[in-house]
């Protein structure tokens, strides 16, 4: 993640190690990669939420995207949040698969040939998604999100002094 994009949070273990501030608001931090084209997959790993506030925002963003805003409603940012609801991409809130917690997995399949994101808990895909139809395309209407515009970078928001991990493969 980038030390440059961040609100509140402290980076670690080589910038992949996100703790938030112990405030009682959502802290954002941004990778340091864009991309606008090609299959991308990463893992974030929510290690702890000392508080038990079970807050958390994880997904892509594109560059203008402000490290210190909440990204539920925003045009410019396309995730899913703790409680398994696809939120960003300038929609509602709505639900999409399963809510997550300390100790969870959460999957991030990338692709931007197609426009798409997909999530997945534990290594299981969420809406009923494959790895097989997300590589192929055929798992396109499971995707939380087919408007991923623009060139854009992994995101994790945290609330309170949450910590998360991005594992990549």
């Amino acid at each position: 993640f980038d030390h440059g994009r961040k609100d509140g949070n402290t980076l670690s273990e080589g910038n992949l190690k996100v703790t938030g501030d112990a405030g009682a608001d959502m802290d954002s931090v941004l990778g340091t990669m864009f991309v606008s084209s090609g299959k991308y997959y990463w893992e974030i790993n929510r290690d702890n939420d000392p508080a038990g506030t079970d807050r958390f925002r994880a997904g892509v963003a594109i560059d203008s995207y402000p490290a210190v805003t909440s990204m539920d409603s925003r045009i410019d940012a396309w995730g899913i949040s703790e409680n398994g609801q696809k939120l960003g991409g300038g929609l509602p809130l709505t639900n999409y698969g399963d809510s997550t917690t300390t100790g969870d997995y959460i999957g991030v399949a990338l692709d931007m040939d197609r426009n798409a994101i997909y999530f997945s808990k534990n290594g299981t895909w969420m809406n009923g998604a494959s790895a097989s139809g997300i590589a192929d395309g055929s798992d396109l209407a499971k995707a939380a999100h087919t408007n991923v515009i623009g060139s854009v970078t992994p995101f994790i928001s945290t609330y309170d002094a949450q910590v998360a991990t991005l594992r990549t493969a």
